[in-house]
């Protein structure tokens, strides 16, 4: 049964909070008598969700809520599409919203104190961390830069978390007694052909929610580790595409190399992927402060029999860890998975997939020459867009399928069953299991061509759309971009936001004129992900790419802003950044290389900038115009480049 009741009632209270207290920010959370809270994004609601009875009550709270925490009699919700933040009494929850507070520039991530007197929360595009009481009154506010997304909280209330999702910005350790941000180091990784051949170091990128174990001695991060340097293919149309051979999957004979223990399908193996998803686990010190010994658990693997195998990896948008900390459940928002990981127990091997998705086993040794550690894990398959679990008790645990609408309870005891032979002889058929149960929890207003398309652009599991581990969002992170950039066979390419409707700035792409949004989709997904996608998908994909928005620009003054657009025009900008979107759709010679006029809408939050990745910074682009190779800036004051800034930021 569901209820939606819409309202809004001031109040105020708080109290401290009891043992189901999360460490992390999430989608997702348990309350008191065991019910669990979720955020329902597309319908703008949080559903309430009694496992015992299966009664859900959802009640409307607002635009885009993103993330919650419960706190004994208060729970609150960050609302990324209206800057702010709500507050809703459980113990009333039918009578929905209590209070809101606007604070700043897409608010994510959200956690509160263990006393429950303090709420943190994350504003991602103005690169800050709010602190506010109980009753949602700001009272201190951090400077955290990199977009911080996704925040966790120490035990003793002393240090926040932060994850930040631009680039290799990485995680950040703010005092929060002092104010003080120190950046965290994260393990470092490689990668190389089985021969040990070509080793290339990877970088890191944060992409979900971290947790802190119940004891304060251990700091998780979900991170992607990328391959930014090893070519890419850059096609400029669909029939510049190679037909990929058909590999058998059939295990033939292996290639000889130290460590390896299993079956390829042949030849030398790359078997850490472009893309390689990792919990960091980070040693913390009693006071908080980042001590010795941090590994990366190796999170990605094969599912099913080795003859028809499934991947599960892709990227982790969440990780949490069970009471007794003897566990982690790790999300995989586009495999549409969990892993659930015993950290203190290894295994001799592991089941990988090399860059056409050939399975094969591995040993462990060969992966942890490259900087990984290889611990015990299985494989729990859900719905699409698992984003977010929590654990109730050291056995069972709920997650968020956010594109199905739905909550799961993942089959924790299943999965631990299959880990016994893991721990006992150090192997596994790679086998996984399924939900326990799920409910429907909302119901989605997004069309049906929307959600076939954010289907399919989340999906790193989907045959039609590669099957390898990588989907669009691993790349185009919340149908945005990631900040990084990777080599082509023509040179260093940055990636390009996705965000607002990218069919009013076509051609897309940086300098190969592609006419559709579907035609770039198609070039992608076969010419790279080697997948095989019909033109119905590709129309999906390419309404789903359409119906998402801009992102909200940071706060600006707007005498600044003002000025800013007249200098803008003054130094020749608005040249070829002109219309609504700021693009002339045209191409142009920009030192020396023909590139598409990109649109500057949202362009605050698209860095680093141009098309090689070389301007780390606004100011940086701005620079550029020095030599009126890029507008005409060598002219302006210091005051003048600041009001330009502050006019494309605004944007």
């Amino acid at each position: 049964m569901r209820t939606l009741l819409f309202g809004l009632v001031l109040a105020s209270c708080s109290s401290p909070v009891d043992g189901l207290h999360a460490s992390g920010s999430s989608t997702v959370a348990v309350g008191a008598h065991e019910r669990v809270y979720n955020v329902n994004v597309d319908a703008g609601t949080v559903s309430r969700l009694d496992p015992r009875t299966s009664d859900v009550v959802e009640v409307a709270v607002g635009v885009e809520p993103s993330r919650l925490a419960v706190s004994g009699d208060a729970l609150y919700v960050t609302l990324r599409g209206e800057r702010a933040v709500a507050r809703l009494d459980p113990r009333r929850f039918e009578e929905g919203v209590q209070a809101r507070v606007t604070l700043g520039a897409e608010p994510l991530g959200i956690v509160t104190s263990p006393r429950g007197d303090r709420v943190y929360v994350a504003l991602s595009q103005e690169d800050a961390v709010v602190e506010l009481d109980a009753d949602l009154v700001p009272i201190r506010r951090f400077s955290v830069p990199g977009e911080p997304r996704t925040l966790a909280i120490h035990p003793d209330g002393s240090r926040l978390y932060v994850g930040c999702g631009r680039g290799t910005a990485g995680i950040w350790n703010l005092d929060l007694v002092d104010g003080e941000a120190s950046r965290m180091m994260l393990p470092q990784t490689s990668r190389s052909e089985l021969d040990g051949s070509r080793v290339r170091p990877l970088e890191a990128r944060v992409t979900g929610d971290p947790w802190v174990t119940s004891d304060g001695t251990r700091l998780l991060v979900p991170v992607l580790y990328v391959d930014t340097q090893t070519p890419a293919m850059a096609l400029a149309s669909v029939e510049e595409i190679p037909v990929l051979p058909e590999v058998p999957v059939q295990p033939q004979e292996p290639p000889a190399a130290e460590g390896y223990g299993g079956v390829a399908a042949g030849g030398i193996i790359n078997p850490v992927d472009r893309m390689t998803p990792a919990v960091v686990e980070i040693p913390l010190s009693v006071v908080g402060e980042q001590a010795e010994g941090a590994r990366a658990l190796w999170a990605s693997m094969m599912a099913g029999e080795v003859s028809e195998p499934t991947l599960v990896g892709s990227y982790i948008s969440s990780v949490s860890a069970s009471p007794s900390g003897d566990a982690y459940l790790a999300t995989m928002e586009a495999s549409g998975a969990a892993i659930l990981i015993v950290p203190d127990e290894s295994t001799r091997t592991v089941y990988v997939s090399d860059d056409v998705g050939r399975s094969f086993q591995l040993g462990s040794e060969f992966l942890e020459r490259l900087g990984f550690d290889t611990p015990v894990f299985t494989a729990i398959l859900g719905g699409q867009g698992l984003n977010g679990a929590v654990w109730l008790g050291d056995r069972r645990a709920f997650a968020v399928a956010a594109f199905d609408d739905a909550v799961l309870e993942l089959d924790i005891e299943g999965a631990r069953a299959l880990q016994a032979p893991w721990i006992t002889e150090g192997v596994t058929d790679p086998h996984f299991v399924g939900a326990k149960r799920d409910w429907s929890v909302s119901e989605s207003p997004l069309t049906a061509d929307v959600q076939a398309g954010r289907a399919l652009f989340y999906s790193a599991r989907e045959a039609s759309m590669g099957g390898t581990g990588v989907s669009c969002s691993t790349c185009h992170f919340d149908g945005r971009n990631d900040g990084m950039t990777f080599m082509f066979d023509d040179g260093p390419r940055q990636t390009p936001s996705l965000a607002g409707r990218v069919s009013e700035t076509t051609p897309v792409t940086w300098r190969s004129s592609v006419l559709t949004v579907a035609d770039e989709a198609e070039i992608t997904i076969l010419g790279r992900l080697g997948g095989r996608v019909e033109p119905g998908d590709l129309a999906s994909i390419a309404a789903y790419v359409d119906w998402t928005r801009l992102p909200d620009p940071p706060a600006t003054d707007a005498a600044a802003v003002a000025r800013g657009e007249a200098v803008f025009e003054a130094a020749g900008c608005g040249g070829c950044h002109s219309g609504d979107r700021y693009t002339d759709r045209q191409s142009h010679a920009i030192r020396g290389v023909m590139l598409d006029t990109p649109s500057l809408s949202g362009i605050a939050a698209t860095a680093p900038y141009l098309h090689d990745g070389s301007a780390p910074t606004l100011r940086d682009v701005l620079q550029l115009g020095l030599d009126g190779q890029m507008g005409f800036t060598a002219g302006l004051t210091v005051t003048e480049l600041d009001d330009l800034e502050a006019f494309l930021r605004s944007l």
